[in-house]
């Protein structure tokens, strides 16, 4: 049995001691998922958390930035839920289970209102996928979270670079939920039915278990579809040939916009054509499916039926 011990700090913060940076940590911040924790010996309130594993580990960080990722005046509960949903599904793209997380918050300011809604957030993902936040670290300055997960491979880690000749490229399901449930929230300041895809997404974790043991690469897609495909095609020095009118989107009239905001966790996977039917069979079980959109073949990427209004390939920090 392995003892990893991680440097991640368990909330210590130097700057914050004049508002009581320990009752913030004890208050908002600790006891969020310790049921799902029997794993850990050592979480939050000690200088690393301890846990034991005996297989392959898996780790990813993400860093959602107010004002980039998410608006400033965006509910904290749904600041929460987005940023370690987006950390979460990195491991769902790898076929991985999720062990811990550890939050990074940083503050400009002490609210308690604000900290009452993160802590929401938090403790909604944690049960809804069975996690424990393991530790972190609060410090002040421009508002943002930077969310690491540990996990572990289920089978064996589906890289993006496995992608054969041959092999079918497929989604797990409908894009653009992401835009139109913010363009809805503009509208509706509520959580429903479309605001959800936005405020509320789901890492599709299950998912990626049951195609660990089928697909050749695999990625989620939230960088926008044309992005992604160019990524996963990339890693594997492969071409691709695809049909844009078979990719599957949540509504036919905000094609260009959906693929320019991006923001969606769908998978984006390559799978051989004899194993398919296992997949999809697997799939099934868990009342799933997928949806065929194009074929790796040769060594550029060809996209037919593409729309001449598409002007944005996808999402880019820098661009």
């Amino acid at each position: 049995m392995l003892v990893a011990v991680w440097a991640q700090p368990a909330y210590s913060n130097d700057i914050l001691r004049n508002i009581n940076e320990f009752t913030l940590i004890k208050k908002y911040l600790s006891d969020i998922g310790t049921s799902y924790a029997s794993h850990i010996s050592k979480n939050v309130g000690d200088d690393c958390a301890v846990y034991s594993s005996s297989s392959q580990q898996l780790i990813t960080t993400d860093v959602a930035v107010a004002g980039v990722h998410f608006p400033k005046n965006l509910p904290s509960e749904f600041i929460a839920r987005r940023a370690v949903v987006a950390a979460f599904s990195d491991i769902a793209a790898m076929g991985g289970s999720i062990t811990g997380f550890t939050l990074g918050l940083s503050l400009e300011k002490i609210n308690n209102d604000w900290l009452a809604g993160l802590r929401k957030g938090l403790k909604f993902v944690a049960k809804q996928y069975q996690v424990p936040l393991i530790g972190g670290d609060v410090v002040k300055g421009p508002t943002q979270l930077a969310v690491t997960v540990i996990g572990r491979a289920v089978q064996k880690p589906i890289l993006r670079s496995g992608a054969k000749l041959g092999d079918i490229i497929c989604l797990s399901g409908k894009l653009g939920r992401s835009y139109l449930g913010f363009r809805a929230y503009q509208k509706d300041k509520q959580l429903n039915a479309i605001t959800k895809g936005y405020l509320s997404p789901e890492a599709k974790v299950t998912y990626g278990q049951c195609c660990a043991k089928y697909v050749s690469s695999m990625m989620d897609v939230s960088d926008g579809i044309l992005q992604d495909l160019s990524h996963l095609m990339g890693a594997s020095k492969v071409g691709a040939k695809v049909d844009f009118e078979s990719i599957p989107f949540a509504s036919n009239k905000d094609v260009s916009k959906i693929i320019g905001f991006g923001d969606d966790y769908e998978l984006l996977f390559t799978v051989g054509p004899h194993k398919i039917k296992f997949l999809r069979a697997s799939l099934v079980k868990n009342n799933m499916d997928l949806c065929e959109i194009g074929v790796v073949d040769g060594k550029k990427i060809k996209i037919d039926n593409l729309p001449k209004k598409i002007s944005s390939l996808g999402w880019d920090h820098f661009s």
